[in-house]
């Protein structure tokens, strides 16, 4: 009985119940760059839809989640993070221009003592506003720890940072066309320019057999039925092509997607998925290769997908080295690249 009203006296107590809701991120410098880097200076741009997110970590007995915010423009930290590395100048005024469009942390997103960063940025080099591309990374990293994976994963992206810098001792200017600041920021969009299907406002309703068809904005009218079944919080979604009687016909696979005038669909072994457009981006939940990767970057896309909420459930996952993830098409290679854990 005493717990209890020690319990209620707690929870009374403003202090106890109005515990913060965001945590102040900053880079932590353990280490410099000893050789010289082909530039002398580090610039960031923060395309980043929503650049006040950076993530979440979990705190307290009850791992609670809180939100890591900056008191700065996250640019300028990053930035200043980047230029503190190196221990020697170059010769040059050349500056590395860094395009930043992900960089997001996420403590424990399945539960598990798993960390993830995922960083996603286009690095120019140049001056005067003549600017070469010389590389892209897309990475999801992993960290697992047996205890605390918390002070682990608020460390990662200094290391990462850290190791894509580093990686640019070495690298040799491309013999290329320089482009303009302006044009270097720009890119993503400019090259999703090439592929209808982000150009236009609404999407046509039809069958998409390719991905070429698809990224063509090429849809087969043929006409379809498309039939829901409910099991418990599941639901299991079925395309048929539409008979002569406007009837169920045969059933619909072996194509790469299909939207029914509402939602993108994927067929997925016997089943459809969905997939979707968020912020300019086609994503889908798609399972990958990998032991949780503790390396570094996820490996190859397994042809196993799956599902969120209840589906995930019902999908199974048999074999303990293909794990669920969000996954963003990239249009030019034609595959999806994981962004986001989900189990």
């Amino acid at each position: 009985m005493r717990l209890l009203y020690l319990l209620l006296i707690l929870c009374s107590n403003p202090l106890f119940t109005s515990a913060k809701n965001t945590d102040d991120f900053d880079f932590r410098k353990t280490q410099s760059i000893q050789a010289k880097l082909p530039f002398s200076q580090v610039r960031v741009i923060d395309k980043r839809s929503f650049k006040e997110d950076l993530g979440h970590i979990r705190t307290g007995g009850f791992n609670r989640m809180v939100r890591l915010r900056t008191q700065e423009d996250f640019n300028i930290l990053l930035e200043r993070y980047c230029n503190s590395l190196p221990e020697q100048k170059p010769h040059n005024d050349d500056t590395l221009l860094l395009v930043l469009h992900d960089f997001m942390i996420e403590d424990r997103p399945n539960g598990d003592e798993l960390g993830t960063f995922y960083f996603r940025a286009r690095f120019y080099i140049g001056s005067n506003n003549r600017y070469l591309f010389i590389r892209e990374i897309d990475s999801i990293y992993e960290i697992r720890d047996a205890w605390d994976v918390t002070k682990r994963i608020r460390q990662i992206p200094s290391e990462k940072i850290y190791d894509y810098l580093n990686a640019l001792t070495d690298i040799e200017k491309p013999i290329a066309n320089p482009i303009s600041v302006q044009e270097a920021v720009n890119s993503n969009d400019a090259q999703k320019e090439k592929f209808p299907i982000y150009q236009v406002s609404s999407f046509k309703k039809g069958i998409y057999s390719t991905i070429n068809d698809f990224l063509a904005n090429r849809p087969l009218d043929t006409p379809f039925i498309k039939t829901v079944y409910n099991a418990g919080d599941v639901k299991q979604i079925f395309f048929h092509y539409q008979n002569e009687k406007e009837k169920r016909g045969k059933s619909i696979n072996n194509v790469f997607a299909l939207f029914d005038g509402e939602h993108w669909y994927h067929p997925s072994e016997n089943r459809w998925l969905r997939m979707r457009y968020e912020h300019g981006e086609f994503y889908q939940y798609q399972y990958f290769e990998g032991k949780r990767n503790q390396a570094g970057d996820v490996i190859a896309a397994s042809v196993f997908f799956g599902a969120v909420g209840g589906a995930i459930a019902g999908s199974g996952n048999s074999n303990s080295s293909k794990c669920l993830y969000k996954a963003r098409l990239q249009p030019a290679s034609q595959e999806f690249k994981p962004v986001k854990r989900v189990n």
